[in-house]
């Protein structure tokens, strides 16, 4: 495992919130990829290369005075590149109530070469993601009550539904305390999945699949890659390491490592609160 690099915030902590940092892998511009860092308490948001240490915040947008006004409001962010305008979005899901499924939500676009944001009028599905997977020109979400792959064509600026694997149908997430999560393997569309059967293990522990899709599209070809069985209730997938190991969050705050050649576990050491992403090196400007 490589050693950590350590990098400064550019900006001061947010009255001592820790930021959430949503940065999914997104497609090069000119081989270069950035961050976006996000604070929800105050709707603050920056892009961030770590690499070049440049940071430029990213301007409010006039929906902003509805959104803070109201207690129960959601937020569901997406960030991607345009490979036609050869430009980087910000896709900004507003849902004005606590009840998604009961208002129209608010959709906003922002491009970082204009530095402005704009209204988007489009149907938008009950999403239960707070941030999105990038891959091949689209974002990716889970509908509200995992029915389907939410996608956002990035460039053309329209949703879409894909099915997710099978598997997930025949699971009820309250009996099973179901978790899933979207991520890129290998440049390939990847679901992880973690449920608990307590029936067949009343010890509650885990049971770990993962996914990928091998023709992206196409929903018979996704194929399960591994199924284990950590000691412990899986609550959050941080996804694969170099080293080739999934990194997994475990029930009361601690991470495992799991090695998918040997099949062991190992405890990983991290800070008490924090959010693991992937970076690559960047030469994009800002």
């Amino acid at each position: 495992m490589s050693p950590p690099i350590q990098v400064r915030l550019p900006v001061m902590a947010f009255h001592h919130r820790r930021p959430s940092f949503r940065g999914p892998p997104l497609q090069p511009l000119r081989s270069g990829r950035l961050q976006l860092a996000h604070c929800p308490s105050r709707l603050v948001m920056y892009l961030w290369n770590l690499f070049t240490r440049k940071h430029k915040a990213v301007r409010r947008s006039g929906l902003e005075h509805r959104f803070v006004s109201m207690e129960t409001a959601h937020m569901v962010l997406g960030f991607g590149f345009d490979a036609r305008s050869n430009d980087y979005k910000i896709v900004r899901i507003l849902y004005l109530d606590d009840n998604r499924r009961g208002r129209k939500a608010q959709v906003e676009i922002y491009m970082l070469r204009t530095d402005r944001w704009r209204s988007s009028e489009c149907e938008v599905p009950s999403l239960c993601n707070d941030s999105a997977v990038f891959l091949n020109g689209n974002l990716h979400w889970f509908e509200d009550g995992h029915g389907s792959i939410v996608l956002f064509d990035v460039a053309g600026e329209v949703f879409d539904k894909m099915a997710p694997p099978e598997e997930i149908s025949h699971l009820d997430a309250d009996a099973n305390v179901l978790v899933m999560s979207l991520a890129v393997l290998n440049d390939l569309l990847a679901v992880y999945i973690s449920f608990i059967d307590p029936v067949m293990d009343p010890e509650q522990h885990s049971i770990c699949s993962v996914w990928v899709m091998g023709e992206y599209g196409v929903p018979e070809s996704w194929n399960k890659l591994y199924t284990f069985n950590p000691c412990g209730e899986v609550v959050g997938f941080d996804g694969f390491m170099r080293n080739g190991e999934l990194l997994m969050e475990i029930y009361g705050g601690g991470r495992v490592s799991w090695n998918p050649i040997t099949g062991q576990y190992a405890n990983f050491p991290h800070v008490t609160r924090c959010n693991l992403v992937t970076v690559v090196e960047s030469i994009v400007s800002l």
